[in-house]
């Protein structure tokens, strides 16, 4: 016999066996409540307007400068593909946002590229004159 065969038949076997009825202890509550004030204050009502120092976010410099790096390295590829400025609009996923775009912190980003796309498009026209 194989030994997934073996294992599935000691499971099965110990799940036939096996009682299902809870184990009955001698645990008894250290004190019994009455329905009175337990004197415990969990500081419900001000917790909404407390701000909590443990949860603040710790800023590590090197994080935000190796996004901005990864960032610019991206809006650089997508301008050496030659990205119309409305795929890259919509890689940044501004679609649907319509006239709230400008609050979108990507939308800095598609500004970015966009001067980038304007001043690629010049320097190749310029070219073009040249010769």
């Amino acid at each position: 016999m194989r030994l997934y065969c073996i294992v599935l038949l000691a499971a099965a076997v110990f799940v036939a066996v096996a009682e299902a009825s809870p184990l009955e202890t001698d645990f008894r509550p250290s004190f019994l409540s009455q329905g009175g004030h337990i004197g415990r204050s969990l500081r419900v009502e001000n917790a909404a307007e407390e701000m909590d120092d443990e949860e603040e976010r710790i800023k590590i410099p090197i994080v935000d400068q190796i996004t901005k790096y990864l960032n610019q390295k991206t809006l650089d590829y997508w301008l050496y593909r030659r990205k119309d400025p409305k795929e890259v609009w919509a890689l940044l996923r501004l679609n649907g946002l319509k006239g709230r775009a400008h609050l979108n912190p990507r939308h800095e980003y598609y500004r970015t590229y966009l001067a980038m796309w304007k001043a690629a498009e010049e320097a190749a026209k310029n070219v073009d004159n040249i010769v």
